[in-house]
C-alpha cells in the first residue's frame, strides 16, 4: 500500500486562501483597479476596544512606505506619485457581530463593491457599505 505524505503548510495556504480577510486598499479610478492593497484572514487578527477587527495599517503609513520603496528601487511610482488623499481608499473591517463593512466614500459603485468583495473573499458573509462624505 502506496503511503502519501501530507503537507500541512500547503493545505493551510488553500484553506486561508479562500477565508474572509480585512484591510485596506485604493482604488484607481482610470484603471478601474483596487492597488496598494493590505488584508490578512479575519480570524488572525483581534477585536479593538471599539468591537471592531480590521489591520493596524494607517493608510497614510502604507503610502509613505510603498512610495518610497519604489523610489529606492528605481522603479516607477505608478498611482503613488499622487498625493494619498486623492486617491479614493477604503477599508474592510469586520464587528462584533460577524458582518463585514466596507467603509469609503461616495464614489463606490456595485462594480467596485464586487471588485473588493472578490479580493477580500467577501462571499456568502454578511456585508454592508458603510459610505461616508469625508471618506476621499
Amino acid at each position: 500500500m502506496k503511503r502519501f505524505r501530507v503537507d500541512h503548510t500547503k493545505v493551510e495556504i488553500m484553506y486561508r486562501q479562500y477565508l474572509p480577510k480585512i484591510g485596506i486598499f485604493w482604488y484607481d479610478m482610470e484603471s478601474e483597479e483596487l492597488f496598494g492593497i493590505d488584508k490578512v484572514v479575519a480570524y488572525e487578527c483581534h477585536f479593538n476596544s471599539r468591537g471592531i477587527r480590521t489591520t493596524k495599517t494607517p493608510h497614510k503609513k502604507y503610502w509613505e512606505n510603498e512610495k518610497l520603496k519604489r523610489e529606492q528601487c528605481n522603479k516607477p511610482l505608478g498611482p503613488f506619485k499622487r498625493d494619498y488623499v486623492t486617491v479614493p481608499k477604503g477599508r474592510v473591517y469586520q464587528n462584533r457581530n460577524k458582518e463585514f463593512l466596507i467603509l469609503c466614500g461616495l464614489w463606490i459603485t456595485k462594480e467596485i463593491i464586487e471588485l473588493i468583495q472578490f479580493e477580500f473573499d467577501l462571499f456568502d458573509v454578511p456585508l454592508r457599505v458603510v459610505i461616508e462624505e469625508n471618506i476621499w
